[in-house]
């Protein structure tokens, strides 16, 4: 029987041996303070080119690594489960993944960076090989606007408390900004507040302090963060959408994380020609491995999907688009044209809430084309297998 620290050690060799990881580390915190050089002292496996203390291992993993662990203790203590995912926009791109974890006593920390797989691929790697949860194999289509997603589960009392902000452009101190904006009775920069919580304003503050001091994301390009605190069936989400120019954060009890991340953080981080289906690998990687098996084969190229699976998922498709309230899109749109009729006139107060509906209307224009043109190719290519038999 192989532990679930064995599992994800293992699974993480192969990825890195088959080039898709570029580097991992593995590491047990201390139950006390996180002195310096935890990450070394604790540490239990790692993968990457070069020594640990090498300047590039360091700012790509140990330092990111180290304060998200920092982060997570000043949250609400040991015993928290957390997860960041930090990278450009784009399911293809690299991206820096984190996670702290394990019983209140004994907690590891597993960081890497990965590319070619999406939010919700790495949020399952992670449920699956390092939480031992059981995880879904089905591909579904999201919501093309996460924050309107966001927007209709608040009112299903699906979200328990929540704040959307329009960011400022510029150089601004973003902890200090979130503090006055959240002061103010009516605020312009505030899209959507949810709930009566009045722990945002230390959550919110702490949250903007610690992705906008970390290099790693000031290096990026339409760099987007994404943080998951899980404790006692309560779950904190802070997501931070550069490119939108959009900061979230919301109180959610009770939510399936493989869920939140489909119906969240896969929209907010695709972009024009992304799919939702895995990325097939070639590679096989065989690994000898010392920890509790003789020896272990990993296979990280994907399998053929079965006719019948296809068919199933085709009809789901059809099925979902059969439902779409296009009636109700109609009456929203309507709603939206008359307000913005309304807001023509108005001062240059209102810039940010309609420079963040902009870029969202924009965005969802780009990923409705592309549907489109899928649907069309696919409808091509069944007609084609169609005639051929």
């Amino acid at each position: 029987m192989i532990s679930i620290s064995d599992d994800i050690t293992i699974r993480l060799q192969a990825l890195y041996h088959s080039g898709e990881v570029s580097g991992y580390l593995l590491s047990k915190l201390p139950e006390g303070s996180l002195k310096t050089g935890w990450i070394e002292q604790g540490l239990l496996s790692k993968g990457m080119t070069g020594q640990l203390q090498e300047k590039q291992n360091q700012e790509s993993l140990v330092i990111p690594a180290d304060r998200f662990a920092r982060l997570t203790r000043d949250m609400r203590g040991s015993g928290l489960t957390s997860i960041s995912i930090i990278g450009p926009k784009g399911h293809t791109e690299h991206k820096f993944v984190v996670m702290v974890y394990g019983k209140r006593n004994s907690q590891s920390l597993i960081a890497f960076q990965v590319q070619k797989q999406s939010p919700l691929e790495i949020i399952r790697f992670l449920l699956q090989h390092g939480l031992g949860k059981n995880v879904s194999k089905s591909i579904d289509e999201p919501n093309l606007d996460y924050v309107e997603q966001l927007r209709m589960d608040s009112k299903e009392k699906l979200v328990n408390d929540m704040l959307v902000l329009s960011l400022p452009k510029g150089k601004v101190k973003m902890s200090e900004w979130i503090k006055v904006v959240l002061q103010e009775e009516f605020s312009d920069d505030i899209v959507i507040r949810h709930g009566t919580s009045k722990d945002f304003s230390k959550f919110s503050a702490l949250l903007a302090r610690w992705v906008n001091g970390l290099k790693l994301f000031k290096g990026m390009r339409s760099a987007i963060a994404s943080c998951i605190f899980m404790k006692n069936g309560q779950v904190d989400v802070c997501l931070w959408d550069s490119p939108q120019r959009i900061a979230v954060f919301a109180t959610i009890n009770d939510v399936d994380i493989e869920e939140l991340s489909r119906k969240y953080l896969d929209p907010m981080w695709t972009v024009l020609g992304d799919s939702i289906l895995p990325l097939t690998q070639k590679r096989e990687v065989v690994l000898e491995s010392s920890l509790s098996v003789d020896r272990k084969k990993i296979l990280v190229d994907s399998k053929v999907i079965p006719t019948d699976d296809v068919k199933r998922n085709i009809e789901s498709l059809t099925s979902r688009l059969d439902k779409l309230p296009i009636s109700d899109l109609e009456t929203r749109l309507d709603i939206l044209e008359t307000q913005v009729q309304t807001k023509s006139g108005s001062s240059g107060h209102d810039k940010g809430s309609f420079d963040a509906l902009q870029n969202r209307l924009s965005d969802n224009i780009d990923r409705l084309e592309t549907l489109s043109k899928r649907l069309a190719e696919l409808e091509k290519r069944i007609k084609k297998i169609s005639s051929s038999r």
